[in-house]
């Protein structure tokens, strides 16, 4: 994801070992600023117009909004989050049950949840 910083966020998936996952942040130009460690199985990021970072974990169910030092401001709980996007005005979208569609209480469908956080 592409923050109000001009710069790279990318989540990291880790491993199934839950910490073990991360977000790094570069420059344009290649160049590492920092890791956000501890973080679990990340399918997905966002970064929203003040800079805080939001954070699909998957199989731990959570979607985690974190400050740009990586402190988690907020967490939800939800099932199977997949991908996240964030609008200027604060609203957050996941996709939920997205990698088992035949799973949960509509099977056969994926769907996409938005609220704030």
């Amino acid at each position: 994801a592409l923050g109000p910083d001009q710069r790279l966020y990318v989540g990291e998936l880790g491993s199934l070992v839950p910490g073990q996952g991360r977000v790094s942040v570069w420059e344009l130009d290649g160049t590492h600023v920092k890791d956000i460690n501890g973080l679990s199985q990340i399918t997905s990021i966002a970064v929203d117009k003040d800079g805080n970072i939001y954070v699909t974990e998957l199989f731990l169910g959570k979607l985690l909004k974190l400050d740009p030092n990586g402190n988690t401001l907020a967490e939800a709980d939800l099932p199977l989050p997949g991908g996240v996007a964030v609008d200027d005005r604060g609203n957050v979208y996941v996709s939920v049950f997205s990698i088992f569609p035949g799973f949960g209480p509509f099977p056969g469908t994926g769907m996409v949840w938005r609220g704030s956080l």
